[in-house]
């Protein structure tokens, strides 16, 4: 705690730092990573996302050979298991609390969102025979989709969670900085369950 500039009073300050890693579908190397690209946005106020998205490279006279490289050695989850394609991302909430006589509210909330995505290139797609062709096209879209909606559950519990906290105040700021970190605590593991449906949802098709 603190003095606050301009008189407003003492203010606390919370920084949580929330990391997880997520699997890509069942199907789901560095061989090499090549051609990164990264997109900085905004995602509404006090929300900030940081996106990368990186290929690794996968060689192969057709499908059937880049894709058992990519099986025996695609990027590996927490837990060490080889996938396809994934997506890893960390949720860093802080907050600034303003503190009166009679109570205690959020005065400042700000949500930082990492995401990482990684997925295979074929390097010999555009010479391979047609039907090898077609059959990476329709994995490659059908996979990209996948990681992509990952990435997109992390931006959404950005938000939400913005939203839920921007607004908060209570009685004492210890009540306050407990009952954020509750709320933040939840919608991490809401978050982490949501990917969790996500993947089961695609290994079941």
């Amino acid at each position: 705690m603190s003095a606050a500039p301009g008189g407003i009073g003492p203010r606390a300050r919370t920084r949580w730092r929330l990391l997880s890693r997520v699997a890509a579908v069942a199907l789901s190397l560095p061989v090499s990573l090549s051609a990164q690209t990264r997109r900085d946005a905004p995602l509404g106020h006090g929300v900030h996302s940081f996106v990368d998205e990186e290929t690794y490279a996968v060689q192969g006279r057709s499908f059937r050979e880049a894709y058992a490289q990519i099986q025996a050695e695609g990027p590996a989850d927490s837990a060490g298991r080889r996938k396809h394609g994934l997506t890893s991302y960390e949720l860093e909430p802080s907050w600034q609390f303003v503190e009166s006589r009679r109570a205690c509210r959020m005065r400042v909330v700000s949500i930082v969102a990492r995401v990482r995505v990684r997925l295979p290139d074929w390097t010999e797609a555009e010479s391979s025979d047609a039907a090898s062709k077609a059959a990476w096209d329709a994995y490659i879209t059908e996979l990209r989709k996948h990681e992509h909606t990952h990435r997109d559950y992390v931006l959404e519990a950005a938000s939400a969670l913005f939203d839920e906290l921007q607004g908060l105040n209570a009685a004492r700021c210890d009540d306050l900085r407990s009952d954020a970190s509750t709320r933040t605590a939840r919608a991490y593991r809401a978050l982490q369950e949501r990917q969790a449906a996500l993947d089961a949802g695609e290994a079941g098709r």
